[in-house]
């Protein structure tokens, strides 16, 4: 019995607190709602992207309030505002991604046109678009390219001695008309282009034209049918190494495309000639000089190389005999020759070496004759400059001094064993000009004490001075033994000794009578045409 009440008691007492409701009234945290307050109050009257972590933040702490809470915040409305705004950017972002989607849709149906632009195989240069029309705005192109020195951003293309695989990458961007659309919307093409490999004739056994040149300007269709090299002057030595500087991307390169080979020609003079020297000091300095020079024909599409160190011995780098800077010379080139002809038994391999008496014992021509493919003989400057002597006088006369002319300078390399066939003879298409310091004869004669006052080249000797020989104010002279030409003006005293159509004339007579590989010329742009037409007419 007693049993039984017990369990009547416990089942009442379970259900009975059950069934009895909590009459616990909600309380309010005055810290919890001072505290959203505060942080709707951070938020700030401009809202942006920036803003969202704030106000996501401020509503996860609204929503842990009750509503008794709730009912205590007094800037509600502005954590609304803010949320409606982000609902807006959420909007506008919603919509710029599905415009740029369009977008990139439209630029990539450009693909074909590109297509059409670029072919699988090129070798000279193609035109490349820099905008396309769209129905909204315009394309912008933008190309990129994997070996710019082979085809250019441009469309440029400088071919090599073998076919090269180029990476094209062409960035295509969207500029719309209309504001509202995104702007700056891309899509990258890639394409791959094989630049077709270079071939030229062989060079002439003969009457080859050599010419030294800054750059591309004046190449016209007479210098193309005269010019088989062209010298690009100047690239130096730096820290031991080949710096080529601009001359890599020179139009001059693109005279290659008409049949004209141009080699990188490399200049030392004076104190330029100092870091000549110290590479060329040591086995290793030789060495990394000659693979440098390799790689910047490779690199940049020459056609060999021309070293113009004026001259061994001269400004020898600090500890090193003028004896020892001639051998290093020589044991330079040997190497140069060989990494050259390695890489390509086309590359030439030439140099620039001094004509006259004064410089050439600088150099071991006959051993130099193993190596070298062309001398370019300096023949011009071969005088002193404190007297009116001829500078490039194909033949000695009664004005000029000993070995100071064309004829006496190739005797003197034959005679120590340079093969008659790789000489090629240096004309000038520049003047020296002299101020007579005395008074005395009234007219000028080669070997009349003088200063020198400049270089002048032989468009400004044409218009200045030749054009004034009908007037009487100036006088040109020829000496018939050294076949070559001065004038003197009689107002200013000035003397000036340079080559002419005439004297080039001669020269040529000369180097075909003696067998002579040609002529090169020093510098390009001096000349007016009327002596390179001259070449062109007699070689």
């Amino acid at each position: 019995m007693k049993k039984g009440v017990i369990i009547l008691l416990i089942i009442f007492l379970l259900f009975g607190f059950v069934g009895c409701k909590n009459d616990e009234k909600e309380t309010i945290s005055q810290f919890d709602v001072d505290n959203v307050n505060e942080l709707i109050e951070l938020i700030p009257d401009e809202i942006t992207e920036s803003n969202r972590e704030l106000i996501e933040t401020i509503r996860a702490q609204y929503d842990k309030l009750n509503d008794l809470e709730k009912a205590l915040i007094v800037n509600y409305e502005k954590l609304e505002y803010a949320e409606s705004v982000l609902k807006s950017i959420d909007e506008e972002n919603a919509r710029i991604e599905a415009e740029t989607k369009r977008i990139k849709t439209i630029l990539e149906g450009y693909e074909e046109e590109l297509d059409e632009v670029i072919p699988e195989k090129v070798n000279d240069n193609i035109e490349l678009p820099s905008e396309f029309e769209a129905e909204e705005g315009r394309i912008i192109v933008i190309w990129k390219t994997s070996d710019p020195f082979t085809f250019s951003h441009s469309g440029v293309v400088i071919p090599g001695r073998k076919d090269i695989e180029v990476n094209i990458t062409t960035e295509l961007r969207y500029v719309p008309e209309d504001p509202t659309l995104p702007r700056d919307v891309v899509h990258v093409y890639q394409q791959k282009v094989i630049v077709e490999a270079l071939e030229f004739e062989p060079l002439p056994e003969k009457d080859i034209v050599f010419a030294y040149a800054y750059n591309g300007n004046g190449f016209n269709d007479l210098a193309i049918e005269t010019i088989d090299v062209v010298n690009h002057a100047f690239s130096s030595v730096v820290n031991g190494t080949v710096s080529v500087g601009g001359s890599g991307r020179s139009q001059l390169l693109e005279l290659r495309k008409k049949g004209v080979r141009v080699s990188l020609c490399i200049g030392g003079y004076k104190e330029g000639s100092i870091p000549f020297s110290e590479a060329a000091s040591t086995e290793l300095g030789r060495l990394k000089l000659a693979q440098s020079i390799v790689q910047a024909i490779e690199k940049y599409h020459f056609d060999g190389v021309d070293i113009d160190w004026e001259y061994p011995g001269y400004d020898a780098a600090p500890g090193i005999s003028a004896e020892q800077d001639k051998q290093n010379y020589t044991a330079f080139i040997q190497v140069l020759r060989r990494l050259v002809k390695n890489a390509n038994e086309d590359y030439l391999v030439t140099a620039a070496i001094p004509g006259g008496p004064y410089n050439t014992p600088r150099f071991e021509l006959g051993k130099l004759n193993n190596y070298l493919d062309y001398f370019l003989v300096m023949t011009y400057d071969l005088h002193a400059q404190t007297h009116t002597s001829h500078h490039t006088a194909l033949h000695p006369s009664s004005f000029t001094s000993g070995g100071c002319s064309i004829s006496e300078t190739i005797k003197y390399y034959t005679d120590r064993n340079v093969s008659k066939e790789k000489i090629v003879v240096g004309a000038a298409f520049y003047g020296r000009l002299f101020e007579k310091k005395y008074e005395g004869n009234p007219l000028p004669y080669p070997s009349g004490v003088a200063e020198y006052r400049s270089s002048i080249n032989y468009k400004h000797i044409k218009d200045n001075y030749l054009s004034k020989i009908e007037t009487g104010e100036v006088i040109r002279f020829w000496d018939d033994q050294a076949k070559a030409p001065y004038v003197y003006n009689k107002v200013t005293n000035v003397f000036i000794t340079y080559d002419d159509p005439e004297s080039i004339r001669y020269k040529i007579e000369y180097i075909k009578d003696e067998g002579l590989a040609g002529i090169m010329f020093w510098e390009f742009s001096q000349d007016n045409g009327e002596l390179l037409g001259a070449i062109n007419e007699h070689m």
